[in-house]
């Protein structure tokens, strides 16, 4: 499932999602969409599920968890593309309650999404771990676990400024769930690498969402392959590299798509320049010109 509310540019992902699951997942689980309405865009999905007194903010994020579908639910951003056959991710999902992709971690680790000492006392009674973790993904199940974790989401929300939470210093999803596993007695998933990539973390990456092409390094030797998922977070979306897998999932003819494509290259080519290549060269130059100096 995915979440949409609000600005058409949100159902358009969650349908570009939609059509790169089904194009890699002919025959996969049935996908369904919580939302703030029904339109043209929910009609393509298997099962709509209209939010009372929607946010349109990461709250409704949260609230997808009082509404579990299926006695096992895989939540996916809608910022996200599908690459390869994920049916494999149902083997990640957690004995009860909810995980996402991640680490558990000391209980006050710098890595984590906080520490214990920075916890209301209230809090520090229930947890002997800090979680690390990337909320694109989110897996739960339809039990009394993942009501308690809902529950304790709301909570949180509430007291959100009475504790300390590393990187968000206003009410966000990933520590409100990191917290709220924690309370409950759920840890993270240790990633396999290939089940999806964060974008940001990629120092390049290599993709064809119509090929099911997906690799990616982060650090220039390495490289990872056949890779499920993509999260492009929603900064990117605009950007070309996205735009460019949209255009090859579309239902235009191939001559428009050639031409889509090419000025999509085009654009491609410039930001590159503007973002990579210039910095880099200007780097290079500036180098040079202090070893002269020396």
């Amino acid at each position: 499932m995915t979440v949409a509310c609000g600005k058409k540019e949100y159902y358009e992902m969650a349908c570009n999602l939609l059509k790169s699951y089904r194009l890699h997942n002919p025959n996969g689980a049935p996908f369904a969409i919580v939302c703030d309405k029904e339109n043209k865009y929910t009609e393509q999905f298997d099962k709509t599920v209209i939010l009372q007194d929607p946010t349109k903010t990461f709250i409704d994020k949260i609230k997808m968890l009082s509404l579990p579908l299926y006695d096992e639910n895989i939540f996916i951003d809608a910022d996200c593309l599908c690459y390869r056959n994920i049916q494999d991710l149902w083997k990640d999902m957690p004995i009860e309650g909810v995980s996402c992709y991640g680490r558990t971690l000391d209980e006050n680790s710098n890595e984590g999404w906080f520490k214990k000492n920075d916890l209301e006392e209230r809090f520090k009674d229930r947890i002997s771990y800090s979680v690390g973790l990337h909320s694109g993904i989110v897996f739960f199940r339809n039990d009394q676990t993942t009501r308690n974790i809902y529950c304790d989401c709301l909570d949180i929300m509430q007291s959100y400024n009475n504790n300390k939470f590393l990187i968000f210093d206003k009410p966000a999803d990933e520590p409100i769930l990191a917290l709220s596993m924690a309370l409950n007695g759920c840890h993270p998933i240790e990633s396999s690498n290939n089940s999806f990539l964060f974008y940001p973390m990629a120092k390049r990456f290599i993709s064809n969402v119509v090929k099911g092409e997906l690799s990616y390094t982060t650090d220039g030797r390495k490289w990872i392959k056949n890779v499920g998922l993509l999260h492009w977070q929603n900064i990117n979306i605009g950007k070309a590299r996205y735009q460019l897998e949209i255009v090859r999932l579309s239902d235009n003819s191939a001559f428009v798509k050639i031409a889509k494509v090419m000025n999509l290259h085009i654009k491609e080519f410039v930001s590159l320049c503007k973002d990579e290549y210039i910095p880099w060269i200007r780097y290079e130059i500036d180098t040079k010109i202090l070893r002269k100096k020396k």
